[in-house]
């Protein structure tokens, strides 16, 4: 069981994620901001270029970020289920060429306001997964700052961590095309 956490004291809570349809080449970035009551601020869908895995959701963090400071959103907590862009970000892990400039950018907006980067299960983000997914399917970006306007598959995850209540993994059973007859 997992329950989404709430930020800490004043700050706002800003979870991202971006999902890719690899049989399609279609990618998509989610987004949303919440305060400690739960309460969407703003959220966001687009779809992206299809790139590596942490090249997207570097650029996602680095764009919602500077739309965060944009706001004047002050004491933002990020999470982010990638934990591999959570470790370049918080300089535990060198950062590769293609990355560098794009996790330089975060840091640097990171130390002029109050932003924390953690990492979170994907059962957590499943709000963020619903949007990303949507974007993979729109073709233009689109800013929702009403519960709803968010898609059903968004809505329904965000009451539930309204609520408090725990997300569970449901995982689908895959079976193999592949069939062994010894005889």
């Amino acid at each position: 069981m997992v329950h989404w956490l709430r930020p800490h004291g004043n700050n706002w809570k800003f979870n991202t994620n971006s999902s890719f349809m690899t049989n399609q080449r279609k990618g998509g970035a989610g987004g949303i901001v919440r305060n400690i009551s739960g309460n969407m601020t703003m959220a966001f869908a687009y779809p992206t270029q299809f790139y590596t895995n942490n090249f997207s959701e570097a650029q996602v963090a680095v764009i919602r970020i500077t739309w965060c400071c944009d706001q004047q959103f002050d004491s933002l907590e990020l999470d982010m289920d990638s934990m591999i862009i959570v470790q370049l970000i918080q300089g535990s892990v060198k950062p590769p060429w293609s990355l560098h400039n794009l996790i330089e950018n975060i840091q640097k907006k990171m130390n002029q306001r109050n932003i924390q980067v953690n990492h979170c299960i994907r059962e957590d983000n499943e709000v963020i997964d619903a949007l990303a997914k949507y974007a993979t399917t729109i073709s233009d970006e689109r800013i929702l700052y009403t519960e709803n306007d968010l898609p059903g598959k968004a809505r329904d995850p965000l009451r539930m961590n309204k609520l408090h209540l725990p997300n569970f993994r449901r995982k689908t059973k895959k079976h193999s095309t592949w069939y062994y007859d010894p005889s």
